[in-house]
């Protein structure tokens, strides 16, 4: 099935958690041998600009789209919790309204979506076979200054008003055609009350303070660079979890999101939970065995 033809098919589920609800999109696949994928996208992304990664589906896999709080199709109170904690319940409560606590399923994120699974996974409120965080958010992107001293203080109005100015000053010098198209939809469809709560709520998160108190398989996985997503971070944010695999799978830009559906994919499908699918294995770059970790033998 084409990426619009799994969009088109998609079925929203509401989730109830605190403050509110959630939306999670069911794409539903055939094979009932392939474990069912958890994907967690980054900041605001809607589904639409995943169609790549809908594209790149086997058609036996089950795919649930988690939408986190931040995200347009939210509905939670303006005095809602935002913090990245609350995301990573939020998950679980969507993990336990798919029953799929008893389950074997994988966890895949990209970006933010993957910082929000490194949460749950510290705060151990999921237990997927494997987590696979996909170019995975060292932190926000914006200097923790500007987040903690000015952006509490500036009118939504304001914001909404000089929301093109905004946009074009943060995309100024982007290059990569793909990701800046994607990154203009996401600032173009934000909710701006939204955004401001959750960058505030999560200023002082990082991934190598979270890394070291997970104690589950994470696999890191990366394959292209551009502003947003350094690929110089990724081996290092692997280094930080106990338990951890880096693959680096080059592509070309244009095919960022087409990877993120291979990849899940190939973990969907693998039978064996305690290794990288055979056809990944070649992009493994380093490992950290949690024996390694705490000073054993690997």
């Amino acid at each position: 099935m084409s990426g619009a033809g799994r969009l088109a098919s998609l079925e929203p589920k509401r989730v109830s958690v605190p403050g509110g609800s959630v939306m999670v999109l069911v794409s539903r696949g055939t094979n009932p041998d392939a474990r069912p994928v958890v994907f967690v996208p980054g900041w605001g992304k809607r589904a639409e600009g995943f169609a790549d990664t809908f594209a790149a589906l086997d058609p036996g896999v089950t795919l649930y789209y988690f939408e986190s709080r931040e995200k347009t199709s939210s509905d939670v109170a303006a005095d809602a919790d935002f913090s990245m904690q609350t995301h990573a319940y939020d998950l679980a409560r969507c993990v336990d309204a798919l029953g799929l606590r008893a389950r074997s399923w994988i966890g895949a994120g990209s970006c933010f979506g993957a910082a929000v699974l490194m949460e749950a996974l510290a705060l151990a409120t999921i237990e997927p076979e494997v987590a696979v965080c996909y170019d995975p958010m060292p932190r926000l992107w914006v200097p923790q200054w500007i987040i903690r001293s000015i952006v509490p203080w500036i009118p939504i109005g304001f914001v909404a008003a000089i929301r093109p100015a905004v946009r074009n000053l943060l995309l100024h010098g982007m290059k990569q055609p793909t990701q800046r198209a994607l990154s203009r939809a996401v600032i173009d469809d934000a909710v701006l009350w939204k955004w401001r709560l959750a960058s505030v709520q999560a200023n002082d998160w990082s991934a190598f303070d979270t890394g070291p108190r997970i104690a589950h398989p994470v696999h890191v996985v990366n394959g292209t660079t551009d502003r947003f997503h350094d690929a110089s971070v990724y081996p290092r944010i692997a280094a930080s979890v106990p338990d951890s695999i880096f693959l680096h799978v080059p592509v070309e830009e244009s095919q960022r999101n087409r990877l993120i559906g291979r990849v899940i994919c190939a973990y969907a499908l693998e039978r064996r939970i305690d290794t990288v699918p055979e056809s990944l294995a070649s992009y493994v770059r380093c490992t950290r065995a949690r024996s390694e970790a705490v000073g054993g033998t690997p």
